[in-house]
């Protein structure tokens, strides 16, 4: 099987048939983001290839990436509080990519990996919670302090834009794309807490 990958998709060669096919990948945004993404999947479109498109919600993986203040008690998030959000294990993403590859006949469909229920962040944290045994608070970054905090800390505008973008559009979707697809139920926040904090104890 012959790959290739890079930020405009992966594309693979079937086993079956030498066929070269074509899985693309962006965030679940609303239509009026990322213009040039939309862009890229009319191209992908009008190309002729056999392609399908994966559009995830927000990454559980996301609210875990700073391991020390969660650690310390805290989840910061840019998350608004109360909103629901289908986060997805970005395994289960792969597991569905790889099911389309080998499995699937590609027809441009538009797939929408979720987890298995929404979440908001203050569920979220109590999954933490009981990861790590110790309580968790939000803290929320509303929009004028991440642009103020984000830019001290040097990150660019587009940067910040995007970020914002991601976490206060985030889809409250939940299907079952991912266990139809992967063979497999969609994983939890719980079990993802627990997969990416709790340290196995050697005796």
């Amino acid at each position: 099987m012959a790959a290739h990958s890079g930020r405009r998709g992966r594309e693979q060669r079937r086993p079956t048939s030498g066929e070269t096919v074509r899985v693309r990948h962006r965030r679940q945004l609303r239509l009026e983001h990322g213009p040039l993404a939309r862009d890229g999947e009319l191209a992908l479109q009008e190309s002729g290839l056999p392609h399908a498109v994966l559009r995830p919600q927000y990454f559980q993986q996301n609210l875990l990436l700073d391991e020390t203040t969660l650690r310390a008690g805290t989840l910061i998030t840019y998350i608004p509080p109360g909103r629901s959000v289908g986060a997805v294990h970005a395994g289960d993403i792969a597991d569905v990519a790889a099911a389309l590859l080998t499995t699937a006949p590609l027809s441009g469909q538009i797939v929408v990996p979720t987890g298995p229920v929404t979440i908001t962040t203050d569920e979220a944290a109590a999954a933490i919670s009981t990861a790590l045994g110790t309580p968790i608070s939000v803290d929320y970054v509303e929009p004028d302090r991440a642009w103020r905090e984000l830019r001290a800390a040097g990150r660019p505008d587009w940067w910040i834009a995007d970020l914002l973008a991601i976490c206060q559009q985030a889809s409250a979707e939940v299907n079952d794309d991912v266990a139809a697809l992967s063979g497999h139920p969609a994983t939890s926040i719980a079990d993802t807490a627990r997969e990416q904090l709790v340290r196995a104890t050697v005796i």
